[in-house]
């Protein structure tokens, strides 16, 4: 259960219907991606409680689509999640937003085959803005990729930090969003 007001952002991809992982296409050079790379854009979601007839709770707003990613770009920590054997699996990792896609490195070689070999992920991270009083919290769903160009890895990876940034051996992966979702919650 949630404590508080929160307000949900859906980013959605242009109106097209999901195509899963079955619609890849080879997309950047030694990348996977989805068949539909067009932009994402906004579509306010109704909150789960907008039927109250005393209306929006206070506190509450919308993240959009810009906001969704500059926040993307603003952090370095995250989880992927994926499924292996058909089960739900979230790991930590070190991340960068470069572009349009989130990109990490897998220290296991299976968990890296099992994220790519799915073509579909999901990639959260969250945060606290003490000055403004507001938690948040992304999710981006997308196609997922090895990146294969060796100059793009050893590039991509000075960029992570931490103890979840892997080592000289990890593989380097993306996820290209096709799908966003931000909620904040003000904490005064």
């Amino acid at each position: 259960m949630l404590v508080g007001a929160i307000a949900l952002t859906v980013i959605k991809d242009s109106g097209m219907p999901d195509q899963g992982p079955s619609a890849l296409h080879p997309g950047a050079p030694g990348e996977r991606s989805l068949s539909d790379d067009r932009d994402v854009t906004a579509m306010t979601a109704t909150p789960p409680h907008s039927s109250d007839p005393a209306g929006p709770a206070a506190g509450e707003g919308v993240m959009d689509a810009m906001r969704c990613r500059a926040l993307l770009g603003a952090g370095t920590l995250g989880r992927i999640v994926y499924t292996r054997g058909a089960l739900p699996e979230c790991r930590p990792v070190a991340y960068t937003w470069e572009g349009s896609r989130v990109v990490f490195a897998i220290e296991d070689p299976a968990v890296a085959r099992a994220i790519v070999a799915n073509g579909v992920a999901a990639f959260e991270t969250d945060g606290v803005d003490d000055v403004a009083a507001v938690a948040w919290t992304v999710l981006a769903v997308g196609g997922t990729a090895e990146i294969r160009s060796e100059l793009d890895a050893v590039r991509l990876r000075r960029r992570l930090h931490g103890v979840w940034a892997g080592g000289s051996s990890s593989r380097m992966l993306s996820l290209r969003p096709r799908r966003l979702s931000g909620v904040r919650v003000e904490l005064r």
